[in-house]
Formats: C-alpha cells, sequence, structure tokens
C-alpha cells in the first residue's frame, strides 16, 4: 500500500499589502496564488531546519 500524505487546509488572513505582493508574484510567474504561498513556506521553513530536522533556534532570534 502506498503512502498518501494527508493535507489540510489552512486560512490565513494578511494585510492587503501582502495579498497584493503574493497575487503580482502569482500573475508574474503564470502560477496559482496558493501554489506560490506553499513555495513560500516551504523555503522559509527549509532555511529554519537543518538536515538533522532540528529547528534551528538562533536564526529566529535575529
Amino acid at each position: 500500500m502506498k503512502y498518501k500524505a494527508k493535507r489540510e487546509k489552512l486560512f490565513v488572513r494578511m494585510d492587503e499589502n501582502t495579498y497584493m505582493l503574493l497575487r503580482e508574484l502569482s500573475d508574474r510567474t503564470d502560477s496559482k496564488l496558493s501554489v506560490v504561498v506553499r513555495a513560500l513556506i516551504d523555503r522559509g521553513l527549509r532555511g529554519l531546519v537543518g538536515e538533522d530536522g532540528r529547528l534551528r533556534l538562533h536564526r529566529l532570534d535575529r
């Protein structure tokens, strides 16, 4: 049996300026807004998690 990751929905509120920037990035890359948001979240999390899977909390202090 093949493992299938369960997807969760997340609803987020943001200010108008942030939404406008995300929408512009979405339009310029010809991608859906949700794809852009997921990619940015993934990139941010990869910057905070080490190769061993632990959080690098010192990065949060900057």
